[in-house]
């Protein structure tokens, strides 16, 4: 806003400059061939000079206005490639989290397998199922413990 504003008092000054010069080029031409005829159609060359002044300040007013627009885009590429990096952490960050989370679904999965082998077997009791029931109770406890420590684990990152 501030540069918009310092571009507008460039052009009104711009503006009436040239527009001073223009009216009194006729005069000073008039104070320099007082009596010369023939150079009154020099009068008219002012016109030429105003338009030709204007076309000027009105490159000089769109080279501001596009080294404006040029600061402004690159504010506005910096602010996307910082998103776009958040973006990217973050989605590294979900899919380790979704590893993981697939990882305890797994276990208990596994765990609940191991259980109903157990049920399955203590239906069935022998002395060799006894010691079967003790093996998948020891994979149980171990499991577990690999997924209690995969639960915190997860749970740091959340």
């Amino acid at each position: 806003m501030k540069d918009n504003s310092k571009l507008a008092t460039i052009t009104i000054i711009g503006v009436i400059i040239i527009t001073a010069i223009w009216i009194v080029s006729p005069y000073i031409l008039k104070s320099v061939y007082p009596n010369d005829v023939q150079n009154i159609a020099e009068l008219f060359n002012p016109v030429s000079s105003l338009f030709g002044g204007l076309a000027f300040l009105g490159v000089i007013v769109t080279i501001l206005l596009q080294r404006q627009e040029l600061i402004a885009q690159r504010k506005e590429l910096e602010l996307t490639r910082d998103v776009h990096k958040e973006s990217v952490e973050i989605l590294d960050k979900n899919t380790s989290l979704q590893l993981q989370s697939n990882l305890i679904q797994s276990f208990n999965l596994l765990i609940q397998h191991k259980k109903n082998e157990i049920t399955t077997l203590k239906k069935n009791l022998t002395h060799q199922n006894r010691t079967q029931i003790g093996q998948l109770e020891n994979e149980i406890d171990t499991l577990s413990t690999k997924l209690e420590n995969l639960t915190k684990n997860l749970e740091k990152h959340v």
